[in-house]
């Protein structure tokens, strides 16, 4: 019997984007299915962050399987990413497309990715594996960026869920 409860559920995780060349970082965990409505981050801390780039989310299972939630092939540009400044994954695009920016010194609102339509991001754990979203950027020595991530999902399987990795 399938479980479908109307509630959202919201977690988050605060990482540190620091390192030479391509990093990838674990923000969260997924176990069962769930449908994702929001996934964003909030930029917390940026000591330095004229190297950030080519951010982007991706679904990894095991090397060498990942899936793409958001394009990291180009990625989002992040340099010069100030406090509360934001990655958004919109719900108007697919996998194709890199992370929405909103540079906080540029803009005053933003709108949200859950669009009413009932959609949004079905994600499924893979059977006996970790299966993580992890953020995936660039950067140089001196990169060192706090994004607090938060996610808004719903479960679609009993027992499932995301949670911080």
């Amino acid at each position: 019997m399938a479980y479908y409860p109307k509630q959202l559920i919201k977690v988050s995780k605060t990482l540190t984007c620091t390192g030479n060349g391509a990093t990838s970082l674990a923000a969260f965990a997924v176990t069962g299915t769930v449908r994702v409505r929001e996934i964003y981050g909030v930029v917390t801390e940026a000591t330095n962050a004229t190297t950030l780039q080519k951010v982007g989310l991706i679904l990894y299972e095991a090397t060498p399987t990942t899936v793409e939630i958001t394009d990291i092939g180009t990625g989002t540009d992040g340099s010069g990413a100030v406090i509360g400044s934001l990655f958004i994954r919109d719900a108007v695009v697919g996998a194709s497309s890199p992370l929405a920016y909103k540079k906080a010194d540029v803009c005053s609102s933003v709108e949200t990715q859950y669009d009413g339509s009932g959609y949004g991001l079905v994600l499924t754990q893979r059977a006996g594996v970790t299966t993580n979203i992890k953020v995936n950027f660039t950067g140089d020595a001196n990169t060192d960026v706090d994004i607090q991530w938060f996610c808004k999902y719903e479960q679609l399987s009993e027992g499932s869920s995301i949670t911080a990795a």
